[in-house]
């Protein structure tokens, strides 16, 4: 049932910009299901809002529970821990900070929390939702989506190129498992240390036992032992008395003994394809260079070695006098011991991620704030959706994702300077995702042919832009120019903006700064040439698309996840009409050689 009235609380969202605006949650349930059920929202802001919340009651001992609260300062007095480690709120008269832009907090994420208010003995439950700024809940989720289903099928190449197997009996080998032992090995050095520890130090309990004596002289009796006293044998006297024993078989190590057995059938089964591997090796030719063949030897090694570490390991704690006497697991219950232990919860974590039917693809906790930065997202959604439009008219070389990919194999993350190459006949371009600029043009190359020159306003130029394509012909080698695309997660009268929140300085600074010692082999310098044919600003923003700046070569387009043919279509016009302006440039000044 809703609780829209006769709350024992006050939760106000306060949003300081650009006008101070209050916003009361009411709507509250007393069944946290119904929240679900009814897709109710209690309060809602936009990202990146700077806002304060208010919780107030006269009950001293109520609490707010919100999942954001984790990114409030420490220094909040008002912040707590439950005795399950959940953070909570308490009651104040005066409002705390959720979010403010000046370096201190983390933004919001996109998403929907659950509150829950726990006043006067009684649960309140309601809900707090987080909206994208520039595009609709469903166009954000949509560009998640994308994205997520382009790193998950990523991965999986990932996996296979980081194991080896490149040849084709092995090309088909099911990715699960691979994604296996990339698990293990990613564990194997945290588990190692964990088995070893637990080797000599396993969880126990000091239970009481009651052992039967005919003496109780110099025996002590307890409460139990006094009940049970004057047992009798015939004639004699029988006592039972307690007796301290250490009990290993306890819920903790029957959970840890269900985790060794399936660990190490995982690692049997990998070793035995490690050795059909090495077999299959030595007797097919795959016209590969010795150079490949050795890095594949060598990567077949390193991981049998691993494999046989911790097969050891596990052989070793099997032999263990107090593993024998573990029993099965009766209840499927996971003890707060066991997570707590870190030893133990180890082990556990690598075990739920084996038990995975299908690839879940994570974040380098390095880059976790990152990825809730709606804009960041929309850089990446960019760069992927740009690249697999342009593969549909250019042919791609097939990208080594595990040099595009930085973080961990399980984490991928796109690194600065990402590169991809595609062509046809007449040009190649290279697709770089957010490589900085150098200032000194000693330090650029054919293959990183530009950079920033030192005018007045060079230091406080944004060197990095979100995408650059580089262009080449293909028939001479000559560098031909470049199109800078900037991916701007806001709307267009903002970024057109004077002053810190305004873009269009940089913008200018990209056609206007940028230089080249390599454009049109010696042409550019002669004929004095800018580098960089066009800046195209990508926005979701549907409203200004087309809107240019004709003196700095900048043209606004719309892109985004939703029926997005028509947006696409314009796009790869702009981007192709300005690389035949290109090459009909370059064959112009080659006839002139």
């Amino acid at each position: 049932m809703a609780i829209v009235s006769d709350l024992p609380f006050k939760l106000q969202v306060i949003k300081k910009f650009p006008k101070e605006t209050y916003q009361e949650g009411k709507l509250f349930f007393d069944n946290e299901k119904e929240i679900w059920k009814k897709e109710a929202v209690t309060l809602s802001v936009e990202e990146n809002d700077e806002i304060e919340v208010l919780f107030e009651s006269e009950d001293e001992n109520a609490k707010l529970y919100l999942e954001a609260l984790d990114i409030v300062p420490l220094d909040d007095r008002k912040i707590a821990y439950d005795s399950e480690g959940y953070i909570y709120r308490m009651p104040s008269s005066e409002s705390f900070v959720l979010y403010k832009d000046d370096g201190k907090f983390d933004a919001l994420c996109v998403d929907t929390f659950q509150i829950s208010v726990y006043c006067y003995k009684t649960w309140y439950y309601g809900v707090f939702q987080v909206l994208p700024k520039p595009m609709s809940i469903n166009e954000w989720t949509m560009m998640k989506d994308d994205l997520e289903k382009e790193m998950v099928g990523l991965a999986q190449d990932i996996v296979r190129r980081n194991i080896g197997f490149g040849n084709k009996k092995y090309g088909d080998v099911p990715p699960k498992v691979l994604y296996d032992f990339i698990v293990i090995k990613k564990y194997a050095q945290s588990v190692l240390v964990a088995l070893l520890d637990i080797v000599e130090n396993p969880r126990c309990e000091i239970a009481t036992q009651y052992k039967k004596v005919v003496n109780n002289k110099n025996c002590r009796l307890d409460e139990e032992s006094i009940k049970r006293y004057a047992t009798r044998a015939g004639s004699e006297a029988t006592y039972k008395v307690p007796v301290k024993v250490i009990n290993y078989d306890i819920q903790d190590n029957r959970i840890l003994k269900n985790i060794i057995i399936d660990y190490e059938s995982r690692l049997n089964s990998f070793l035995e394809l490690l050795v059909e591997l090495r077999d299959y090796t030595n007797n097919y030719d795959s016209g590969r260079t010795i150079q490949y063949k050795n890095e594949w030897e060598k990567s077949i090694s390193e991981f049998k070695n691993v494999a046989q570490k911790l097969k050891k390991m596990t052989s070793l704690l099997k032999t263990q006098e107090w593993y024998l006497d573990v029993g099965k697991v009766s209840k499927p219950y996971i003890p707060h011991s066991f997570i707590m232990d870190t030893r133990y919860n180890t082990l556990y974590q690598m075990y739920l991620e084996l038990k995975r039917e299908t690839f879940k693809i994570e974040f380098d906790p390095e880059f976790s704030y990152t990825w809730k930065r709606s804009s960041y997202l929309y850089e990446m959604w960019c760069y992927f959706k740009l690249v697999h439009l342009l593969s549909q008219q250019y042919e791609m070389n097939e990208p080594d994702w595990v040099r595009v990919f930085s973080g961990k194999i399980l984490f991928p993350f796109l690194k600065v300077g990402t590169s991809i190459e595609l062509k046809n006949d007449y040009v190649k371009l290279e697709v770089v995702f957010d490589k900085p600029l150098v200032y000194d043009n000693k330090k650029t190359e054919l293959f990183s042919p530009l950079y920033v020159a030192k005018t007045q306003e060079y230091s406080k130029m944004h060197n990095r832009p979100d995408i650059l394509i580089y262009v080449y012909d293909v028939e001479n080698g000559w560098y031909l120019g470049s199109i800078v695309l900037e991916c701007k997660y806001r709307k267009i009268y903002s970024i057109e903006a004077s002053g810190q929140r305004g873009s269009i300085g940089q913008l200018q600074a990209y056609y206007n700064n940028t230089r080249s010692e390599y454009l049109f082999g010696e042409w550019g310098k002669r004929l004095n040439m800018r580098p960089v044919k066009k800046v195209i600003v990508l926005t979701p923003d549907v409203k200004g698309d087309g809107k240019s700046q004709e003196d700095f070569s900048i043209l606004f387009k719309s892109f985004k996840p939703a029926d997005t043919e028509e947006w696409n279509k314009s796009l790869m016009d702009e981007v192709n009409f300005n690389i035949e302006e290109l090459i009909n440039v370059s064959r112009e000044l080659q006839r002139k050689e």
